[in-house]
């Protein structure tokens, strides 16, 4: 297990390394390294490529879109990701039955034993995370914060990688833009616009 702090004024592209855990030495989290979506539709072929290759899988958001490509122009859906998990050997089950604290203390429960976990979610179009300027994100680009996020949504998969000591705060590997630290609050409604599904995925 890797023991990982809050403050932070980047998004990183890795949760390896001892700057990563300097930083973020008040969570605990999983050593993943972020994989960029190629397309604004590409999340989930992202985030399940992240999970297989900390699981030692050697694979990538190409081969797994050329592989199973999604049945819908929107991307695929957690059973779709799930099944591709399947077929390339791992043990792989989507869970969402559950809501709010039950639901994050399973997540927080497979965190734990050191397993990543694919969530849906809704959340806005933009950078939704910390109020400082992007210094490092999957593209190098500076993004100006989002202000008022409510409104328009967008369904959105990422993966659930840690968790602060305290509670408040949650790692999320997010395609669109690397590692970041979101607030519980805001975690728990997106992830409600998901209906608190995750996928599972192991050896």
């Amino acid at each position: 297990m890797i023991f990982a702090g809050t403050s932070c004024s980047s998004v990183a592209r890795t949760s390896k390394g001892d700057a990563f855990a300097a930083r973020y030495a008040d969570f605990t989290y999983c050593g993943v390294d972020a994989v960029k979506q190629s397309n604004q539709t590409s999340c989930g072929a992202a985030s399940l490529a992240a999970v297989m290759s900390y699981w030692g899988k050697s694979t990538s958001e190409q081969k797994i879109l050329t592989a199973s490509p999604p049945t819908e122009a929107t991307g695929y859906n957690l059973g779709e990701l799930r099944d591709h998990a399947a077929k390339s050997g791992f043990h792989a089950f989507v869970i969402g039955s559950e809501e709010g604290q039950a639901a994050a203390t399973k997540l927080r429960d497979h965190l734990g034993k050191g397993r990543p976990v694919i969530v849906a979610w809704e959340c806005p179009f933009g950078r939704y995370f910390q109020k400082l300027p992007v210094v490092e994100s999957l593209d190098s680009r500076t993004i100006s914060p989002l202000r008022g996020w409510q409104g328009v949504l967008k369904k959105h998969f990422v993966v659930v990688i840690g968790f602060s000591d305290d509670l408040q705060r949650w790692l999320v590997m997010d395609p669109a833009y690397g590692i970041v630290s979101v607030d519980r609050g805001d975690f728990v409604t997106f992830w409600r616009g998901g209906s608190f599904a995750m996928l599972l995925i192991a050896p």
